[in-house]
């Protein structure tokens, strides 16, 4: 079909953390991208449609990033959830 395979994972920057072996194969390094929302234009829409992923680097900053761990990590009001600081 002349269509290339799309990898099954993809690693940014080269950098692969420490996961159980054979959880994830990862075929190729995501070098593309854009840089923030306000880079994201129609070939980048077109890219993401093609390759099923867009990197988005510094999409977010260091406060947004522990502010939603934050509320992710917080324990629910109820208290049904005892093992959210395991994540």
């Amino acid at each position: 079909s002349g269509m290339s395979p799309t990898p099954s994972a993809v690693v940014v920057g080269g950098v692969v953390p420490p996961y159980p072996a054979g959880l994830y194969r990862f075929e190729a390094v995501a070098e593309d991208g854009v840089d923030g929302f306000a880079a994201v234009d129609a070939a980048a829409v077109e890219r993401f449609h093609r390759d099923g992923y867009l990197v988005i680097r510094d999409a977010f900053t260091g406060r947004e990033v522990a502010g939603a761990l934050d509320e992710m990590l917080a324990p629910p009001a109820d208290g049904t959830c005892t093992r959210a600081r395991a994540i």
